[in-house]
């Protein structure tokens, strides 16, 4: 059995990055939005705000009370959308209820979907015509080009 550190492997993924951002010029930005007090969401996007940091990435952070109108996370995802220093957008899932996460999640521009959960990149993938690969599909993909993986 092949043992994989994936602890290693997480800071050469990270470094990697860091070298292509810094190679690049650019200073990519990250904006997260997060609603409500789910422990789980918090840490899970103070993980991805230090993570940012390492790597060059600005990162900006929207907070919102849990009671929050869908219509008011959806205006600040479309400003957003439309700014051109955030070049990735992640809505912190799950949303609190009564909210809709389609509704919410579709609200961000294709092309600034890091998760990769807008119908169109996921009709895209189906299709075989991916212009954003999730971050999370290029984790597995490292995984497995690991040395012993089948």
């Amino acid at each position: 059995m092949q043992v994989i550190d994936g602890r290693a492997l997480a800071r050469e993924i990270l470094n990697d990055t860091k070298h292509h951002i810094a190679k690049h010029g650019i200073t990519p930005g990250l904006a997260i939005l997060l609603v409500g007090q789910d422990p789980a969401s918090h840490l899970y996007v103070q993980l991805k705000e230090k993570a940012a940091s390492k790597i060059g990435v600005r990162f900006e952070k929207h907070l919102f009370p849990a009671a929050t109108t869908q219509a008011t996370i959806i205006q600040t995802i479309k400003t957003l959308n439309q700014r051109t220093d955030v070049h990735g957008i992640v809505v912190q899932l799950p949303l609190p209820k009564p909210l809709d996460e389609n509704a919410v999640v579709e609200a961000i521009a294709p092309a600034k979907d890091v998760d990769g959960f807008h119908p169109e990149n996921i009709r895209r993938l189906i299709e075989g015509k991916v212009v954003l690969v999730p971050a999370l599909a290029q984790s597995i993909v490292a995984l497995v080009r690991q040395p012993g993986i089948v």
